[in-house]
């Protein structure tokens, strides 16, 4: 196993885990940044229409671009690495989207 530096982030990952010497993570957010950006825009609309009390009316739309998401990943990372990978994805995407207190 050979270590590496990722070209994208600048983590050091390992051989197996990256492709041209981009890691898994990054070349998950490149294939699939279209539908990170809408579960980002999602997830803001879902907490603010919580936040007013509201009830959220777009949990099978979260769930049909989840199940995007995981196709995309496991497009361009082999399927062994793509569920850590999507975890990895969707933990950056809750806490970039919790409101600032």
């Amino acid at each position: 196993m050979i270590h590496l530096t990722c070209q994208t982030c600048r983590q050091t990952t390992d051989s197996d885990h990256s492709r041209e010497a981009v890691c898994w993570l990054c070349l998950a957010r490149q294939g699939a940044s279209v539908e990170l950006r809408e579960i980002d825009r999602l997830i803001r609309k879902r907490r603010a229409w919580l936040a007013k009390g509201l009830r959220a009316p777009n949990d099978e739309q979260l769930w049909r671009l989840a199940q995007r998401l995981q196709r995309r990943i496991v497009a361009v990372i082999p399927p062994h690495d793509a569920q850590a990978v999507y975890n990895q994805l969707v933990r950056e995407i809750e806490d970039r989207s919790v409101p600032a207190a």
